[in-house]
């Protein structure tokens, strides 16, 4: 899902955690000129079972 803000985005995963057995929200930047994504996301929320790249 995309968010217009990452408050947004934290916001839905954590009203989420309880209905899934794991969520992540990540803020990732974009540059529009170019159509590339930041290579590093930064994690702005995660709980339960998640996959080792969204560890800190």
């Amino acid at each position: 899902m995309k968010f217009k803000t990452a408050a947004e985005a934290k916001g839905r995963a954590e009203r989420s955690e309880g209905r899934f057995a794991g969520v992540v929200a990540l803020s990732q930047g974009y540059d529009v000129d170019t159509e590339q994504a930041d290579e590093n996301p930064v994690v702005l929320f995660r709980a339960g079972r998640t996959p080792t790249e969204f560890e800190e």
